[in-house]
């Protein structure tokens, strides 16, 4: 059926599947068509595959979960200028194979902007625990280029997090170090980067003692002195 769709609506530009194929392999064919922007919305897919085949998509987007085993396909789209990730659950059984797949999915995107999730700068408890991931060294030790990103977007740093009253302006600073050495990860990578936009948003809970303004402003101050590998990347916090 959505062979079908695909294959024969030859104007189709914009395509969005919802918890398609949850139990079984999920073929996108868009050969003839001028599918421009696809959008994947899915809880399920565990143990199954995806493969796209949309020579002039510009566009394409991953909603909620990205449980399927892998997601290769995504190199074969030549067309594509932008990538969303908004994901906040992933296949963590893909770690298990290669440990450098999140980031070599990064590397095999040839985009010119790229949209993240929280899920990257703060992999579940379920992937840490599992593989005993070195979430602080992960990222620093990447040398993948990323050479084509000129806009990058993060969405929810620090978000989601309730603070401590225990806990002191250095405390949680330590803590969002792990996101720090992504964003570092990012602007180290991306030669021609021209934008990053970094969103602090999602319900995030500081106490009295510690104060939001001054908080954030310490964390403004450590993104903003990150190295760059692109003369021209501006950093800009929201």
């Amino acid at each position: 059926m959505l062979g079908k769709l695909t294959s024969g609506c030859l104007h189709l530009e914009d395509l969005k599947l919802s918890d398609c194929n949850e139990n079984s392999d999920l073929n996108i064919y868009a050969a003839n068509s001028h599918l421009k922007r696809l959008v994947i919305e899915e809880y399920y897919g565990e143990d199954t595959t995806i493969k796209i085949y949309a020579p002039s998509l510009q566009m394409i987007e991953f909603i909620d979960c990205m449980w399927r085993k892998n997601y290769n396909c995504i190199k074969t789209l030549p067309s594509l200028v932008y990538a969303n990730f908004a994901c906040f659950q992933m296949n963590i059984d893909v770690y298990k194979g290669n440990c450098n797949a999140w980031a070599e999915l990064l590397g095999d995107l040839h985009v010119k902007h790229l949209e993240l999730c929280a899920w990257f700068t703060r992999p579940d408890e379920d992937f840490l625990n599992e593989y005993d991931f070195d979430e602080r060294n992960y990222w620093k030790e990447k040398s993948i280029s990323l050479q084509h990103l000129k806009t990058i977007k993060v969405n929810k740093f620090m978000g989601g997090i309730t603070y401590s009253t225990s806990l002191s302006t250095e405390e949680i600073l330590d803590g969002i170090d792990k996101e720090v050495q992504f964003l570092a990860f990012l602007l180290k990578s991306s030669t021609v980067l021209e934008r990053v936009i970094i969103k602090i948003t999602g319900k995030c809970t500081f106490v009295e003692s510690v104060g939001e303004g001054v908080l954030l402003f310490k964390v403004a101050k450590i993104l903003l002195t990150l190295p760059r590998a692109s003369p021209n990347a501006k950093v800009m916090i929201s």
